[in-house]
């Protein structure tokens, strides 16, 4: 009896047509190699398309069922928007929701917490305060003085749990602190020098065991090169990649198969043997023997009237058979 072939999958964005089979694994798209791919090249379009028509008709009805007022209470018809801002809300020609200016009106307003200033805010502090905060640590403006370990606790802020640094950071969350010599370095590494002495070895890195970046609290530090500090991160469960098992020719990340290079990414060994193995085909390959198209004899390296170096031996018969050519042709 016949079995009944399986129906092909269909591309997802409706259009009825089979979705093609993904030639290798991509997972940060979803392909999965020898498996049938969400979308033909080009139709996911079609979907992002129709999501948007369909969020921009929502947004017409909702204006459409209002009254045409600025929502902020104060009884003003509130003016089209001259082009559609999704972001804000608006659609082109229909009303907005505010008259600028008055879309904060509704919110509480208090007194900026500085006591010198009376500019009325939602927030704790004002912007020139808040800058003020952000920048040096206080309301002044003016950078603190005084020795650097007594400057480091007043932007401590100390628990229970981990201490926060509480003064300038980085981007990426770390904080930084002005030294005695005038060196600006990380908050956390200091605070392991003022605790444990100074790094002899300034290529060691200070990590967290709480993986909390702003974190200065001892005993939550410890010294590691970039490669224990990526071990580390492995064995938390931190790495992005860490959640797939196979690299992307389908081999497991298992047992010798791994390997961690300085950086703490996974590369898989059988991946590498079978790029070197190719390398070395693909180099013999260059190096195969051929015909010298003067003398006619094999060598290992192409002739030299090619543009390369030959052995000392054809050198010589090149230059025998030129000079005799030259006392022929005289």
């Amino acid at each position: 009896m016949a079995t009944e072939s399986a129906l092909p999958v269909l591309c997802e964005c409706g259009c009825g047509e089979p979705a093609p089979i993904a030639t290798r694994n991509r997972y940060a798209i979803g392909h999965l190699k020898g498996q049938p791919i969400r979308f033909i090249d080009g139709h996911q379009l079609r979907v992002q398309i129709a999501k948007s028509r369909e969020r921009a008709a929502k947004e017409h009805s909702t204006f459409e069922s209002g009254d045409g007022l600025c929502r902020c209470g104060c009884g003003q018809p509130a003016p089209l928007a001259p082009v559609t801002m999704r972001k804000r809300g608006h659609v082109r020609g229909q009303p907005q929701k505010y008259i600028k200016g008055h879309a904060t009106t509704r919110m509480e307003r208090s007194k900026c917490a500085a006591s010198d200033c009376n500019v009325q805010i939602t927030a704790e502090y004002c912007a020139k305060h808040a800058s003020r905060i952000a920048r040096h640590g206080n309301l002044t403006g003016k950078r603190p003085t005084g020795p650097a370990e007594e400057r480091f606790w007043r932007r401590v802020q100390t628990s229970e749990g981990c201490w926060e640094w509480t003064g300038s950071r980085r981007g990426n969350g770390y904080g930084v602190h002005w030294t005695d010599e005038r060196k600006l370095t990380g908050a956390h590494r200091y605070s392991y020098e003022l605790h444990h002495g100074a790094i002899a070895d300034s290529s060691l890195f200070v990590c967290h065991h709480c993986d909390n970046p702003p974190c200065v609290r001892p005993d939550h530090l410890f010294l590691g090169t970039v490669l224990d500090n990526a071990r580390d991160m492995v064995a938390k469960g931190r790495q992005v990649t860490i959640r797939r098992d196979a690299c992307p020719s389908g081999h497991p990340y298992e047992g010798n198969n791994v390997a961690i290079n300085p950086a703490g990414h996974r590369r898989c060994r059988q991946c590498t043997a079978e790029s070197n193995a190719k390398a070395i085909a693909k180099r013999n390959a260059e190096s195969a023997t051929v015909r010298c198209p003067v003398c006619s004899v094999g060598v290992g390296l192409p002739c030299v009237v090619r543009g390369r170096i030959l052995t000392a031996a054809h050198l010589e018969r090149h230059r025998l058979a030129r000079r005799l050519h030259l006392e022929d042709a005289s």
